[in-house]
Protein backbone atom coordinates (compact mmCIF):
# COMPACT_ATOMS: atom_id res chain seq x y z
CA UNK A 1 0.00 0.00 0.00
CA UNK A 2 2.80 2.07 0.69
CA UNK A 3 4.05 2.00 -3.20
CA UNK A 4 0.81 2.90 -4.52
CA UNK A 5 0.19 5.87 -2.00
CA UNK A 6 3.73 7.05 -3.44
CA UNK A 7 2.31 6.59 -6.79
CA UNK A 8 -0.69 8.45 -6.51
CA UNK A 9 1.18 11.32 -4.61
CA UNK A 10 3.78 11.42 -7.40
CA UNK A 11 0.69 11.60 -9.99
CA UNK A 12 -0.84 14.05 -8.23
CA UNK A 13 2.16 16.19 -8.04
CA UNK A 14 3.17 15.56 -12.02
CA UNK A 15 -0.47 16.30 -13.01
CA UNK A 16 -0.57 19.76 -11.07
CA UNK A 17 2.68 20.47 -12.80
CA UNK A 18 1.62 19.73 -16.10
CA UNK A 19 -1.79 21.97 -15.07
CA UNK A 20 0.03 24.70 -13.70
CA UNK A 21 2.87 24.96 -16.59
CA UNK A 22 -0.04 24.86 -19.34
CA UNK A 23 -1.62 27.57 -17.59
CA UNK A 24 1.74 30.04 -17.25
CA UNK A 25 1.85 28.98 -20.73
CA UNK A 26 -1.26 30.58 -21.96
CA UNK A 27 -0.87 33.16 -19.42
CA UNK A 28 2.68 33.99 -20.89
CA UNK A 29 2.21 33.31 -24.83
CA UNK A 30 -1.70 34.31 -24.94
CA UNK A 31 -3.21 37.29 -22.01
CA UNK A 32 -0.20 39.03 -20.90
CA UNK A 33 0.90 40.08 -24.64
CA UNK A 34 -2.26 40.90 -26.19
CA UNK A 35 -3.28 42.89 -22.85
CA UNK A 36 0.64 44.90 -22.65
CA UNK A 37 -0.74 45.37 -26.68
CA UNK A 38 -3.89 46.93 -26.45
CA UNK A 39 -2.63 49.10 -23.25
CA UNK A 40 -0.02 50.30 -24.98
CA UNK A 41 -2.33 51.06 -28.12
CA UNK A 42 -4.65 52.74 -25.99
CA UNK A 43 -2.14 54.64 -24.10
CA UNK A 44 -0.83 55.81 -27.51
CA UNK A 45 -4.09 57.06 -28.68
CA UNK A 46 -5.47 58.58 -25.90
CA UNK A 47 -5.68 62.54 -26.71
CA UNK A 48 -8.22 60.90 -29.15
CA UNK A 49 -11.38 62.95 -28.62
CA UNK A 50 -13.27 59.45 -28.88
CA UNK A 51 -11.40 58.02 -25.96
CA UNK A 52 -10.92 61.41 -24.00
CA UNK A 53 -14.68 60.92 -22.78
CA UNK A 54 -13.64 57.32 -21.57
CA UNK A 55 -10.91 58.43 -19.19
CA UNK A 56 -8.21 57.27 -21.00
CA UNK A 57 -5.78 57.78 -17.51
CA UNK A 58 -8.09 55.41 -15.18
CA UNK A 59 -8.66 53.12 -18.33
CA UNK A 60 -4.42 52.41 -18.48
CA UNK A 61 -4.41 52.14 -14.56
CA UNK A 62 -6.50 49.41 -14.27
CA UNK A 63 -5.13 47.53 -17.45
CA UNK A 64 -2.15 47.74 -16.03
CA UNK A 65 -3.19 46.88 -12.53
CA UNK A 66 -5.12 44.11 -14.12
CA UNK A 67 -1.51 42.69 -15.97
CA UNK A 68 0.44 42.94 -13.08
CA UNK A 69 -2.47 40.70 -10.96
CA UNK A 70 -2.63 37.97 -13.40
CA UNK A 71 1.02 37.86 -13.54
CA UNK A 72 1.37 37.81 -9.53
CA UNK A 73 -1.98 35.80 -9.28
CA UNK A 74 -0.60 33.12 -11.93
CA UNK A 75 2.89 32.66 -10.08
CA UNK A 76 0.97 32.18 -6.50
CA UNK A 77 -1.00 29.54 -7.88
CA UNK A 78 1.47 27.99 -9.65
CA UNK A 79 3.94 27.88 -7.14
CA UNK A 80 1.23 26.84 -4.37
CA UNK A 81 1.11 23.78 -6.82
CA UNK A 82 4.78 22.72 -7.33
CA UNK A 83 6.54 21.45 -4.22
CA UNK A 84 7.25 23.52 -0.98
CA UNK A 85 10.57 24.90 -0.25
CA UNK A 86 11.68 27.99 2.07
CA UNK A 87 12.07 30.54 -1.13
CA UNK A 88 8.68 29.31 -2.62
CA UNK A 89 7.38 30.01 0.97
CA UNK A 90 8.83 33.43 1.22
CA UNK A 91 7.35 34.21 -2.45
CA UNK A 92 3.72 32.89 -1.45
CA UNK A 93 3.90 34.86 1.54
CA UNK A 94 4.32 37.97 -0.82
CA UNK A 95 2.06 37.24 -3.11
CA UNK A 96 -0.91 37.19 -0.56
CA UNK A 97 0.22 40.32 0.57
CA UNK A 98 0.57 41.68 -2.89
CA UNK A 99 -2.83 40.25 -4.28
CA UNK A 100 -5.36 41.62 -2.20
CA UNK A 101 -4.39 45.25 -2.54
CA UNK A 102 -3.88 44.96 -6.33
CA UNK A 103 -7.23 42.93 -6.59
CA UNK A 104 -8.72 46.24 -4.39
CA UNK A 105 -7.05 48.99 -6.72
CA UNK A 106 -8.46 47.27 -9.80
CA UNK A 107 -11.86 46.90 -8.49
CA UNK A 108 -11.86 50.60 -6.89
CA UNK A 109 -10.52 51.98 -10.11
CA UNK A 110 -13.15 50.27 -12.59
CA UNK A 111 -15.87 51.28 -10.51
CA UNK A 112 -14.78 54.66 -10.28
CA UNK A 113 -14.23 55.27 -13.97
CA UNK A 114 -17.94 53.78 -14.52
CA UNK A 115 -19.24 56.09 -11.50
CA UNK A 116 -17.41 59.33 -13.13
CA UNK A 117 -18.98 58.08 -17.07
CA UNK A 118 -22.27 58.29 -15.18
CA UNK A 119 -22.42 61.24 -13.37
CA UNK A 120 -21.00 63.43 -16.30
CA UNK A 121 -23.63 61.68 -18.85
CA UNK A 122 -26.26 62.50 -16.09
CA UNK A 123 -24.50 66.38 -16.03
CA UNK A 124 -24.37 66.91 -19.93
CA UNK A 125 -28.29 65.03 -19.73
CA UNK A 126 -29.31 68.01 -17.67
CA UNK A 127 -27.63 70.80 -19.48
CA UNK A 128 -29.02 69.60 -21.95
CA UNK A 129 -32.62 69.83 -20.78
CA UNK A 130 -31.50 73.42 -19.14
CA UNK A 131 -30.90 74.83 -22.86
CA UNK A 132 -34.12 73.52 -23.63
CA UNK A 133 -36.36 74.80 -21.11
CA UNK A 134 -34.42 78.23 -21.63
CA UNK A 135 -35.43 78.20 -25.20
CA UNK A 136 -38.82 77.16 -24.30
CA UNK A 137 -39.16 79.12 -21.51
CA UNK A 138 -37.72 81.89 -23.40
CA UNK A 139 -36.31 82.75 -19.82
CA UNK A 140 -32.92 84.39 -19.65
CA UNK A 141 -32.49 83.70 -16.12
CA UNK A 142 -31.98 79.69 -16.68
CA UNK A 143 -29.33 80.06 -18.70
CA UNK A 144 -25.85 78.33 -17.86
Amino acid sequence: TTGSVEYLVCSQQLLCYVYGSAGICILYALVLPVGIYYTHKFYQYRQHPALQVRYPEICIFSATICVIHAFVAEQYFYLQRMFMTEQTIIILWISKLILPPLFLMMAVSIVFRFWIIHFNIRYAISQEKNDWQTLLAGDTSLKR
